[in-house]
């Protein structure tokens, strides 16, 4: 449907990468399964930089940005919306030649025949794939592009925050990979900026913004008042790492709490208990949920992160 790949003989210079299949679960701001997925991910790391890709950096909208948008539109009384793109990663054109191994259940569903060889057909890719090591940053090209030709220009401060016009008609973009806050002050605005956005990529317009990346959303335009929160996503913390009896304090860190080399394992056996602890893992979910919505617990993050 998407046109991503072709079947080819598998050709004689250029080993192709593999790919696997990858199923998750999306959730809504409280946590309730909304969608199964099931997505196809090529081997990047099998890629060969100056071979199969160049450049990979992809910007992505600051949460600092992001704070500030909703803040602005909550001053103003503006309208804030959400969409996201379907498959974005898709939709871009490579400019290298990608081959890559047959997908699990794709010869099985074509019927190809048994007698050509597991190995004699491959898919020679013709548009970007998830997995792709520049998968994000040509999905970035492609939708910059797009959003420049509608009128949007990027913001000095942030490459992936758009603004056009101004007073009533001033319409601003936020762009997380695939996932788009729009706000104006008018909702014809905002609809023709997702009619247009919906001329290029297959987008999930989402109505008023509620979530996004972790973050709930509560808005009433009426009173100007705006508050984020991460619920969900404290609640999944804690159950992660066993933390549903713990006892709650009034604050992140007793005063005057100086963690020194002598607080960690001193003896092999101590040592050996700690790398079975998700101790990384823990202080990377504490320092996305310190920069998103609880800033008062950044200094007890930070002295974990010593």
């Amino acid at each position: 449907v998407n046109k991503t790949w072709k079947l080819v003989p598998k050709p004689a210079h250029q080993r192709p990468i593999g790919c696997r299949w990858v199923f998750a679960l999306k959730r809504d701001e409280k946590g309730q399964v909304v969608r199964y997925k099931a997505r196809l991910l090529a081997k990047g790391y099998s890629q060969r930089h100056g071979i199969d890709h160049e450049e990979t950096y992809s910007p992505v909208a600051y949460l600092n940005s992001i704070r500030a948008m909703l803040a602005k539109c909550s001053a103003e009384g503006m309208e804030i919306e959400q969409c996201d793109v379907d498959t974005a990663f898709l939709y871009g054109k490579l400019e290298e030649e990608i081959y890559m191994e047959l997908p699990e259940g794709l010869r099985e569903l074509l019927e190809l025949a048994e007698a050509e060889g597991e190995d004699d057909v491959v898919c020679m890719l013709l548009q970007s794939l998830y997995g792709l090591k520049q998968a994000s940053r040509v999905w970035n090209e492609t939708i910059d592009k797009h959003l420049k030709s509608m009128g949007f220009e990027p913001a000095d401060a942030d490459p992936c925050v758009y603004t056009r016009g101004e007073g009533e008609d001033e319409c601003i973009v936020c762009l997380y990979v695939d996932d788009m806050l729009i706000a104006s002050r008018q909702k014809t605005v905002i609809a023709s900026v997702k009619a247009g956005i919906a001329e290029k990529f297959r987008i999930k317009d989402l109505g008023r913004a509620r979530f996004i990346l972790g973050i709930e959303i509560d808005y009433d335009m009426e009173r100007r008042t705006l508050g984020i929160s991460q619920k969900a996503y404290t609640e999944s913390i804690i159950k992660k790492f066993g933390q549903e009896n713990a006892k709650p304090c009034l604050t992140p860190l007793e005063p005057g709490v100086q963690l020194t080399k002598a607080d960690k394992p001193q003896t092999e056996e101590d040592k050996a208990k700690m790398k079975s602890k998700p101790y990384r893992s823990l202080v990377g979910s504490l320092m996305y949920l310190a920069c998103g919505t609880r800033p008062d617990i950044s200094v007890a993050v930070a002295k974990l992160s010593r």
